[in-house]
């Protein structure tokens, strides 16, 4: 799903991309525990992150994290503590003997349509991947990586504070570092 929307330097012959039933049920499951808060978040035109903090969302996020045992857990995307660049790219040697999967989240409107919603998720992971390294980069014991990448999509339809209802995509991109002793 994601895969086509990426250019060439994020597409390296270490990462494949996978469909992956558990992320799309872990995700579904966790789209049930949306309150009312959540529409605040949805900007038309736009895609947003979610992370563990935003307004309603909390219980979702903590959902799918617990169901798919994701590292960073505010499915943050970025170089700060918790965020998707920082465990794979900036440290990659935390971790670096045992499987570690990371994930980031974000939800489009209905008016935008699932295709571009993907396509613009997908200029967001797009510098995450282009950087994943194949190794821990010389660290003792050596580990060569290979990544596993997973796209998922959902819509919903959430109730405005006005009663009317807002169709919502949320499209959840999951990268699994796999390691193999050198």
């Amino acid at each position: 799903m994601l895969e086509d929307d990426l250019p060439p330097a994020a597409k390296k012959d270490f990462i494949t991309f996978e469909d992956s039933i558990q992320d799309e049920d872990a995700l579904q499951d966790a789209l049930n525990s949306l309150v009312a808060e959540a529409t605040g978040s949805i900007q038309e035109g736009q895609i947003t992150p979610i992370y563990n903090t935003s307004p309603g969302y909390g219980q979702m996020v903590k959902d799918f994290v617990t169901a798919r045992g994701i590292k960073n857990t505010s499915l943050k995307r970025g170089n700060t503590p918790d965020g998707m660049y920082y465990y794979f790219i900036n440290n990659p040697t935390l971790d670096a003997a045992q499987p570690t999967k990371c994930a980031v989240l974000y939800a489009a409107p209905g008016s935008m349509g699932l295709e571009e919603a993907i396509r613009r998720v997908a200029a967001q992971v797009d510098p995450v991947l282009e950087k994943l390294p194949s190794s821990n980069m010389g660290g003792s014991p050596r580990y060569d990586y290979r990544y596993v990448v997973s796209t998922s999509a959902a819509g919903r339809s959430l109730t405005n504070e006005d009663g009317t209802a807002i169709p919502v995509y949320y499209v959840v991109v999951t990268v699994t570092r796999i390691p193999t002793a050198a």
